[in-house]
């Protein structure tokens, strides 16, 4: 009788073991594919931010030449380059002699 009741105690033993086991595999298995599905996300969006950094580095560089500062400035502020002339008009009601 003691030798049944062992047997059955090592069966039930055995039986929780790889019963913990699976369940612990189980969760394993579900944490890694939560994990690559958020490693492709994460990729995804690197990839967004690689391309809208690279457009802004061409627009850094496309605004900082000289060129299109230089003409910029004439066209936001109304100023001229050194081989433009500049007429001083007479403020309005003067009478030129």
């Amino acid at each position: 009788m003691l030798g049944i009741i062992k047997n059955i105690a090592r069966y039930l033993l055995g039986l929780t073991i790889l019963v913990s086991a699976a369940t612990n595999i189980n969760n394993q298995l579900s944490a890694l594919v939560e994990a690559e599905k958020s490693n492709r996300e994460l990729e995804k969006r690197i990839e967004e931010i690689s391309e809208e950094n690279r457009k802004l580095q061409g627009k850094i560089a496309e605004a900082t030449q000289s060129a299109v500062i230089e003409a910029k400035i004439r066209e936001k502020l109304g100023l001229g380059t050194t081989n433009d002339y500049w007429l001083k008009l007479p403020k309005e009601g003067t009478v030129l002699k």
